[in-house]
């Protein structure tokens, strides 16, 4: 019995995990290359393939500037929810 409602715990947790950051998407605002690829879980350069750090611009539309750390490429995306 405690190996169930230990089960369904773990379930009820992932599910709800999932649902929250299933409704964040990124917008494309510039990209000079069309290659970035920014997720939820992933930045990655388009160029060189590195890691993207990320600076807000414009706090009222949730728009980030992403640089890469490698090669200094830089992209925008907006946030939307």
């Amino acid at each position: 019995m405690k190996k169930k409602i230990i089960f369904a715990f773990a379930v009820a947790v992932s599910i709800s995990a999932f649902a929250v950051g299933y409704g964040i998407t990124y917008t494309k605002v510039s990209d000079s290359c069309g290659k970035c690829k920014i997720t939820q879980t992933q930045r990655k350069c388009g160029l060189c393939g590195g890691s993207m750090s990320s600076k807000l611009v414009d706090s009222s539309t949730l728009e980030y500037e992403y640089t890469c750390t490698k090669c200094k490429h830089s992209c925008r995306y907006k946030l939307k929810q």
